[in-house]
């Protein structure tokens, strides 16, 4: 088994997933699956997951995960994580939106 992050780090066998988990899982993490797709030996999650930072408050990540199977074991995990922004409660728009308004054409970008 590999878990590759990709960018970052790869974690080769099971026992380097189990003592990463033990260290960063600290709390279970919260995932929201907004797509699953399969097809041959691959599987595809895209969502949002939120976990506790280094401080105790609520990250938040928008991430792809995906698994390469062989028979009925797990064999490879490639993830793609990209910390994002929580919206604001008021103005309904995120940071990072209100960033790419102020640069030219970032308007229509958000705004299809």
């Amino acid at each position: 088994m590999e878990w590759t992050f990709v960018g970052d780090k790869t974690l080769k066998g099971k026992e380097a997933v189990r003592q990463w988990m033990a260290t960063t899982y600290i709390e279970p993490p919260n995932f929201m699956v907004a797509n699953l797709i399969a097809e041959g030996d691959f599987v595809t999650a895209l969502g949002d997951i939120t976990m506790k930072d280094e401080d105790g408050k609520a990250a938040h990540y928008s991430y792809c995960d995906i698994w390469r199977f062989r028979g009925d074991k797990m064999v490879e995990l490639r993830a793609f994580v990209i910390k994002t922004e929580v919206k604001d409660e008021t103005s309904g728009s995120s940071a990072r939106a209100d960033s790419m308004r102020s640069q030219p054409g970032g308007e229509s970008l958000l705004n299809g």
